[in-house]
């Protein structure tokens, strides 16, 4: 049931750029929204979301890290899932 869901979250993503501009030491959502011209509430709720798959990671303050699953979302990412996304 979910699977619809995770994979459109996983577009947005990828769309946004965000595993890009995350990097390897994370960023504030307040930062990513700026960088991607998403509304920060909304890219909040969309990086928790993903959080709860396992992709990203959220802390309580706003700070949106990368993980495993994210990392492969880099557009320089070797093998990168980007495109597929």
């Amino acid at each position: 049931m979910r699977g619809f869901q995770v994979s459109q979250m996983v577009f947005v993503a990828a769309k946004l750029r965000l595993a890009d501009r995350v990097g390897d030491s994370g960023r504030t959502v307040s930062d990513l929204a700026a960088d991607s011209g998403a509304r920060p509430e909304m890219l909040l709720r969309l990086c928790r979301a993903l959080a709860a798959f396992g992709i990203f990671a959220v802390d309580d303050a706003g700070m949106v890290s990368q993980t495993q699953k994210s990392a492969c979302l880099r557009s320089d990412a070797s093998p990168t899932l980007h495109y597929a996304a």
